[in-house]
């Protein structure tokens, strides 16, 4: 028996009014078709699996309760499926109802009873529609009982693989509860294995996330790596996930650099040459070429080495990834050490050994460290003067002081950046624009004028600081400043951080070294004022083991009582009038005696 939803007649199509049929138009565009399908019966055996059925690695099977009931009473769902190119109707829902059915009837066969039909919504509206399939699809398993996460991962991929535009895309990602940048990385998320897969989404990982650490997941700590920046990003509320970028930088560089290693060592396999083992100290029969002198004094080449030493061999170096040539014996090979190197195997002790060994590996990874902060920083600098329409549309007023120091002629850097060679490559990339192209001069239309005159007014101090920041970052962030750390580096460091860029370690150990310095400086200037006052406190004290009395106003000891009056000091006052008083009676005493008169002094 077929239940069929009642459909206008050709006749009754024919008096449907413009406005209506522009609004069912206009209805259908925004959403999902609406039709709701055509109930039928069919036998399980007479379908097929769609294509586009978003259930297929995982949990397709039916369990045993839905066996038993379907067994009993049938399915009372209906289906979804509609029609296939080769005639028959394909399940894009409701699998394992249709595959309980199936198993069913086998039985049924064996036991000689009837086969059961199925109840199947036929939307024949969907036929050749692939992307809402998928996405009714979805949604159905999403809903029903959770769909593995490869099944959600495989079923995004399909939907970015889709023919369809940018728009319709985001629509239906949408309309999953996914965003666009999701459905995009789908297919690199897709590269992790099921129980990766099942784990990180368990622990709440997005699809972009997943997918940024298929990149990576060759690198040792990895997981754990991320784990951690994921945790500092939640803590801080940070939304952009900067100490995601930048763990996934250091991670790229990282599985970048042993890319590059392991494409190294097979080009230097295919010519034929050895691989030794990169020593931090490079002593005994072992050394690289540059140590090296040929057998008339003059420096050893690879290309003179590879042809008359048999002991021609290479490393590859610890600092970046490329081949570095040795000679596996050479005094054995009359080669002899450059005077530098001969000299330092007779002075050098073991302690100095060690010492330089530990400064080359903290070197090596403090470069590494430096510059996959710089790719951060850069990709941080080029979201700040591109504002999206969320961010703010002026530049601060910090952004504004280090505009108006670079242009007032208060710096060196500024200047020195637009007197170099291939200045304009990184201002075009801050920008967001093709770079000049080769051999540009000022005759040729200026590189800038499109975004120049794109910008608005307030975006006009964007392009001001797309060239300070530029002009910055190319003369001071070299892989030098973080051994060598300079306030303004610092400074600029900081005005990033206010801006809203999250700091690599490295960064921040910069600022740190800084920020002690300056203490320090500090603390040796209260230091020296406090040794000035000893050396002040030790003349008093020597002048009054002299005087046998502190000397007036020292300012260091407390001062003897003050007279109210005048402010003098008591004591001083006190002395002077002894002294008045004896003066009058040795002058009363003369004239007593000169006129033989007795006169009693009162004491």
């Amino acid at each position: 028996m077929t239940a069929t939803m009642i459909e206008a007649t050709p006749e009754a199509q024919d008096t449907i009014n413009p406005q209506e049929a522009a609004d069912q138009a206009t209805t259908e565009d925004e959403g999902l078709a609406h039709d709701v399908g055509t109930l039928e019966y069919h036998f399980p055996e007479d379908l097929v699996l769609d294509e586009y059925n978003h259930r297929k690695k995982h949990h397709t099977e039916p369990d045993a309760k839905l066996k038993a009931s379907v067994r009993d009473l049938g399915v009372q769902d209906p289906v979804g499926a509609r029609p296939q190119e080769s005639g028959k109707l394909g399940i894009y829902k409701g699998q394992r109802r249709w595959k309980a059915q199936l198993i069913a009837n086998r039985e049924a066969v064996k036991r000689g009873q009837p086969r059961r039909r199925i109840p199947v919504l036929v939307r024949r509206d969907l036929a050749g529609v692939d992307d809402d399939t998928l996405v009714l699809s979805m949604i159905e398993n999403t809903h029903r009982e959770q769909s593995s996460k490869r099944d959600v991962t495989d079923g995004l991929t399909q939907l970015a693989l889709m023919d369809m535009s940018d728009a319709k895309r985001a629509k239906q990602a949408r309309r999953l509860g996914y965003k666009p940048a999701e459905v995009a990385a789908a297919n690199r998320a897709a590269q992790l294995s099921d129980e990766v897969l099942e784990r990180l989404g368990t622990d709440g990982w997005d699809i972009v996330e997943q997918a940024e650490y298929a990149e990576v997941e060759s690198v040792s700590d990895a997981l754990w790596e991320l784990n951690r920046a994921r945790r500092d990003d939640q803590r801080e509320g940070n939304k952009k996930r900067g100490h995601w970028e930048q763990a996934m930088a250091k991670l790229r560089a990282r599985a970048a650099e042993a890319e590059k290693r392991a494409q190294i060592t097979a080009e230097l396999e295919a010519a034929g040459i050895p691989l030794v083992r990169p020593q931090w100290r490079w002593e005994g029969p072992v050394r690289p070429l540059s140590h090296l002198l040929n057998a008339v004094g003059k420096k050893m080449t690879a290309k003179a080495h590879a042809e008359i030493c048999p002991d021609h061999a290479a490393y590859i170096d610890n600092d970046k990834p490329r081949a570095v040539y040795v000679c596996r014996n050479w005094s054995g090979n009359g080669h002899s050490l450059t005077p530098e190197e001969a000299a330092k195997a007779t002075t050098e002790t073991a302690e100095d050994k060690e010492a330089a060994k530990a400064e080359r590996k903290r070197v090596i990874q403090g470069n590494k460290d430096w510059r996959a902060a710089r790719e951060v920083r850069t990709a941080f600098l080029v979201r700040l003067i591109n504002p999206g329409k969320d961010d703010p549309k002026e530049v601060s007023d910090a952004a504004w002081q280090w505009i108006m120091k670079a242009t007032m002629g208060e710096t060196y850097w500024f200047p020195r950046f637009f007197s170099s060679t291939g200045h304009l490559e990184l201002v075009a990339k801050l920008l967001k624009v093709e770079p000049p192209k080769e051999g540009w001069s000022h005759r040729d239309e200026e590189p800038f004028a499109r975004v120049i005159a794109r910008r608005g007014r307030p975006g006009r101090a964007f392009l001001l600081l797309a060239k300070v920041a530029a002009a910055f970052e190319r003369e001071n962030m070299h892989d030098g400043a973080w051994r060598n750390p300079s306030r303004e580096v610092a400074a600029w460091l900081e005005f990033l951080a206010g801006e809203g860029y999250t700091l690599a370690d490295c960064e921040r150990q910069l600022i740190d070294t800084i920020k002690a310095a300056d203490e320090a400086r500090q603390e040796a200037a209260r230091k020296s004022d406090a040794e000035v006052e000893e050396e002040l406190e030790q003349a008093l004290a020597e002048a009054r083991e002299e005087t046998g009395h502190a000397p007036a106003n020292t300012g260091g000891e407390a001062s003897e009582p003050q007279d109210e009056e005048t402010g003098a000091d008591a004591a001083a006052v006190s002395d002077h009038q002894g002294d008045s008083e004896a003066t009058e009676a040795s002058e009363v005493t003369a004239e007593a005696g000169k006129e033989g008169e007795e006169v009693t002094l009162a004491a």
